[in-house]
Formats: structure tokens, C-alpha cells, sequence
């Protein structure tokens, strides 16, 4: 077997692998909020910013007919994520624009990826601007931490698996797309990521002891 070759077939089975997590990358953040009723620490437009930077990723690789084993966790991570912007606009007490959201949201995605109307450099051009998206949800909830001294609900296993997602996205993307507008969304995706990890680690016994004050 050649060294490509093997590559190949390294990367179907880490893409593979990578959907398969994708189920659980935000579930424990849904648990969390869900077991405590509150989306306190959590940034509403850090999560959409967030959402919205995968719509892009998703609407660009289906337009372009890449492996699903390439991009497929993004959309089950994506559609987690709609979830838990519902439910930070539920526990907000904004039911009503949470449904509105949502709705909406689905409506854009269906324009976007099945309707076929968009263009692809349209969507090539969306899928650069996810970098600013990204950078923007994810130091937009790094900050959140900073200013409220402690992460919230944030959770350490779904950062955990987002951080090590999106590094190796970066070695199947380049395996089986070759897009390099791809591939650098990934990397600059695992330093924000890296960057929310540590700060989870970093305010560890601050937000025990604001969990614990809630509580009690």
C-alpha cells in the first residue's frame, strides 16, 4: 500500500470517526444547560456567530460535492448548535424569538445549500468571511469568561472534543478536498477553540464555586 493511499483511507476513517463524535461534541453543553435551567456564561451571539460560521462550511462543501466523510460532523455540530441557541433564548425568557430563530435559520439554510439559486462563488465568499465569524463567536465568549470571572455552563468535554475535531479536520480536509480556504478555516478553528479550553481549565474552581452558589 502506498504511503497516499494509506493517507486516503486514514483520513475516510478519521472523517468517519469524526461524524460519529459529532453527536456527542455538544450534547454534554445541551445536559448541562438543560440539568442546571440556565445558559448563564453563555454569549447568544457568540453561539449564532458560531452557528452561522458552520452554515457557511456546510452550504460550501455540499455545493461542491465533497466527501461527506469530509464535512458531515459539521452539520450534525451545526444542527446541536441550533439547540442550544433555542435554549439560551428559552431560558432568556424569549421563547417567541427563539422559535422565530430557528425557523428562519432553516429557511436560510435551505436557500443557501439545496435551493440551488446561490452561486458558488457566492458561497465561496461566505465560507471566507467564516474566519471572522469564527474568531468573532468564539473571543466573543472568551471575553464573556473573562468579564464574569468564571465559564458558566460552558462545558470541558465539548470544548475538549471541538478543539481535537477541528485538528483533525485539518489532515482529512487537506486529504480529501485539498481546499486550502478549507483546511485554514480548521487550523484558525483549533487555536480559538484551544484558546476557550484553556480558559475552562484556567477558571475551573471559580466556576465550581459559582455552580455551588446558584445551588444553594
Amino acid at each position: 500500500m502506498t504511503d497516499a493511499a494509506f493517507g486516503i483511507i486514514l483520513s475516510k476513517v478519521l472523517g468517519a470517526g469524526l461524524i460519529g463524535l459529532a453527536f456527542l461534541v455538544k450534547f454534554p453543553q445541551i445536559l448541562k444547560i438543560m440539568k442546571n435551567q440556565s445558559a448563564e456564561g453563555l454569549s447568544l451571539s457568540a453561539a449564532i456567530m458560531e452557528l452561522f460560521a458552520m452554515t457557511s462550511s456546510i452550504c460550501y462543501n455540499y455545493a461542491n460535492g465533497y466527501p461527506f466523510t469530509a464535512w458531515g460532523d459539521t452539520f450534525f455540530v451545526g444542527m446541536q448548535n441550533v439547540v442550544i441557541v433555542y435554549l439560551i433564548f428559552i431560558f432568556r425568557g424569549q421563547a417567541g424569538e427563539g422559535t422565530i430563530f430557528v425557523g428562519g435559520y432553516f429557511a436560510i439554510l435551505w436557500f443557501l445549500a439545496i435551493s440551488g439559486l446561490v452561486p458558488i462563488w457566492l458561497l465561496a465568499g461566505y465560507q471566507m468571511c467564516n474566519v471572522p465569524l469564527i474568531l468573532s463567536g468564539k473571543f466573543t465568549q472568551a471575553a464573556a469568561n473573562v468579564r464574569n470571572g468564571h465559564t458558566g455552563q460552558l462545558s470541558l468535554v465539548t470544548i475538549s472534543i471541538l478543539m481535537l475535531g477541528s485538528l483533525a479536520r485539518v489532515f482529512t480536509t487537506l486529504k480529501e478536498t485539498g481546499d486550502t480556504l478549507v483546511t485554514v478555516t480548521y487550523a484558525i478553528s483549533s487555536f480559538a477553540n484551544s484558546v476557550l479550553f484553556m480558559q475552562v481549565l484556567y477558571y475551573w474552581d471559580a466556576t465550581k464555586e459559582r455552580v455551588k452558589q446558584k445551588s444553594s
